[in-house]
């Protein structure tokens, strides 16, 4: 199955043909500012934010901003939210199902700007992968979270990975735009 659905997307270029429109200035700019809306979402737009979680679980913020965190680490921040920060968190939830296809697309857009010349290279679906980690860490910890003082070890366990193969491909991509930026400077410079 795998392999027939990177068979559609390379063959048919779907991807390559949506970064190519999105790379454009115009929908960098859109990305942009729909990562800032989203930011701004978490952080305060509305009252189930980061900020009132944060003010009703005693500091704590929510997991998926860790870079990785244990079974126990993460029990004891869901006990720390009570029901209160429990159903603001299952709340912003629904915010982070669309984050990462904006912030996926934006890098991968950036990354297409910098590696797609003579032909892309496979560094520009890193950001996607990133996606796909945090979609399955938002499923896992929604989970936990909804049966919560009910607690999987195992989930908890697999929702930790996930965020880390999430940050770690992100830091990744972001490493290399910058690469790639820096690499674009030293060419005009040098011209």
């Amino acid at each position: 199955m795998i392999s027939a659905l990177y068979f559609f997307i390379m063959k048919k270029n779907i991807v390559y043909r949506l970064l190519s429109q999105t790379s454009k200035i115009v929908w960098l700019v859109v990305l942009i500012v729909l990562y800032l809306l989203f930011y701004y979402a978490f952080n305060g737009m509305f009252s189930f934010g980061i900020g009132h979680i944060k003010a009703v679980s005693g500091g704590y913020s929510i997991p998926g901003l860790k870079f990785y965190y244990t079974a126990h680490q993460l029990h004891e921040l869901f006990d720390h939210y009570g029901s209160i920060g429990i159903s603001d968190y299952l709340k912003l939830q629904w915010i982070d199902m669309f984050y990462p296809i904006v912030y996926s697309l934006l890098l991968s857009s950036l990354l297409f700007l910098f590696f797609n010349e003579p032909k892309p290279k496979p560094i520009i679906y890193v950001p996607f992968l990133a996606a796909m980690f945090d979609y399955a860490e938002n499923i896992l910890l929604h989970s936990i979270a909804e049966s919560f003082p009910v607690f999987n070890n195992t989930l908890a366990r697999f929702a930790a990975l996930c965020t880390a193969w999430k940050w770690l491909l992100i830091y990744l991509s972001i490493l290399f735009i910058f690469y790639g930026l820096g690499k674009r400077i030293v060419v005009r410079i040098k011209k």
